[in-house]
């Protein structure tokens, strides 16, 4: 199973979902609002067989910072922060979504 490992001054973890079907994002997020900067990094993940988002963190960095990423064969879990269930209302409204946008899609090209 693969996970992240994340390497930093504040951080030197690895990161995974213990699932056979499953998703882990890493963001690094740079926001310049009114002469303000702000900067920060975010892993999360879906967890399919559980039905689960999954938070491990979400915390500011500052300038000048390094951040090493690096796919790894995990091999031990760290429990996220946060776990929400997601709602089937949720996922059905996704999938009516998609389904809504894929056939607006079709019918400009001709195809329906």
């Amino acid at each position: 199973m693969k996970g992240i490992k994340i390497t930093s001054s504040d951080i030197n973890e690895s990161f995974q979902i213990d699932s056979g079907n499953y998703s882990m994002t890493f963001m690094l997020s740079i926001k310049h609002f009114q002469g303000q900067e702000q900067l920060s990094i975010h892993l999360s993940g879906f967890d399919k067989d559980k039905n689960e988002d999954v938070k491990w963190f979400d915390q500011l960095i500052g300038p000048n910072k390094k951040i090493i990423l690096e796919v790894i064969d995990g091999k031990e879990v760290i429990s996220p922060k946060e776990i929400e269930k997601r709602e089937e209302s949720f996922i059905d409204k996704q999938k009516l979504e998609t389904y809504l946008f894929l056939q607006r899609e079709l019918k400009e090209k001709g195809l329906i």
